[in-house]
């Protein structure tokens, strides 16, 4: 498939401040690819470098096959979507969209054409003459998507951009996006630090840590096999087994990663048991109990669905899990 965008051995510094280093990889065409991590990680960084307003200490950028060092940002194949939405307070909603091609100089009514059909796009038709401070946090970030998206761009950025929103307001944005990526085709790039954005979003996603890549790979792939303890504990919900509590369960000193769902509580002598532990505490999630259990010093805990028998806290418990749910992580240690 086409590359859409494609880092080679990137790197950007500011002062002595290494923010992305010697980063590759690849976009593909049409592709919705996620940038995910904490915070100071590299992915904003990346994000800007291919928008074109920062520009790399060493290496190169390429969008659709071209070379972009000496690329100004308005002359990219790109349109970027701000957390803050960015819209402009004295502009009415169609003004707004309709800003970027009164700018490229695309005449009155070729404008209003293609506002409209943007608007439409958003489900906002309606909507143009309205102020920003009119409309709700989701109407907003909805105009941003049509001011960014009636540029026609190839490539579509989105930074943080469900980050001001209420939870169940992101989750319908989350599907939305989604849908209109589905539709468009266009290849979608969204920074975020909230993994279940990601996960539920992208096809791709590239997990960053401390400026450099740390997996690469689909959202069932990170959550399933991930390489490291941080990937572990970082995407989704996982134990994070030391070394020490594998040693003693296989023989092996390695770290591992054990979903919290693929753990069974069963009777402490039952033979399906492969460790017991005691009960510290549970917590109720709604759809759910956590519960967190001491098996030989290391703390596990344990979904189990609500509605089922609870243990109490104190109680001695066998746990239970399939071997394929048991992910040995990293090289063995000496």
């Amino acid at each position: 498939m086409e590359s859409a965008v494609g880092f080679e051995n990137l790197s950007c510094h500011f002062g002595e401040i290494r923010a992305v280093g010697n980063v590759s990889f690849e976009v593909k065409k049409g592709e919705f690819f996620a940038m995910l991590g904490p915070s100071g990680s590299g992915k904003s960084t990346c994000l800007r470098l291919i928008a074109g307003f920062q520009k790399p200490t060493s290496g190169r950028i390429k969008i659709l096959g071209e070379d972009v060092a000496l690329i100004p940002p308005y002359r990219r194949k790109v349109n970027i979507v701000f957390q803050d939405y960015a819209l402009f307070p004295h502009m009415n909603v169609s003004e707004n969209v309709a800003y970027g091609l009164l700018i490229k100089g695309v005449s009155k009514p070729d404008r209003v054409k293609a506002v409209d059909q943007a608007l439409d796009m958003v489900r906002l038709s309606g909507y143009g003459r309205r102020k920003p401070n009119q409309l709700s946090g989701g109407q907003r970030q909805r105009v941003a998507l049509a001011r960014a998206l009636v540029n026609k761009p190839e490539i579509l950025l989105l930074d943080e951009p469900l980050g001001a929103l209420d939870l169940k307001l992101r989750e319908q944005m989350q599907e939305e996006l989604k849908d209109l990526h589905r539709e468009l085709g266009i290849t979608f790039i969204l920074v975020t630090h909230d993994q279940g954005e990601a996960m539920s979003m992208a096809d791709r996603v590239a997990v960053f840590s401390e400026g450099k890549i740390a997996q690469l790979g689909t959202p069932e792939n990170l959550y399933k096999y991930p390489q490291s303890p941080f990937i572990a504990s970082f995407v989704g919900s996982s134990n994070v087994l030391s070394p020490e509590f594998v040693d003693f369960l296989t023989g092996r000193k390695r770290w591992a990663s054990l979903r919290s769902e693929a753990i069974s509580l069963v009777g402490a002598t039952d033979e399906s048991a492969q460790v017991t532990g005691t009960i510290l505490s549970n917590i109720y999630l709604g759809s759910s109990y956590r519960i967190t259990v001491d098996a030989q010093g290391q703390r596990l805990r344990v979904l189990i669905p609500a509605g089922c028998l609870l243990p109490v806290e104190g109680e001695t418990v066998g746990l239970s899990w399939s071997g394929s749910d048991f992910h040995l992580m990293e090289d063995e240690l000496t």
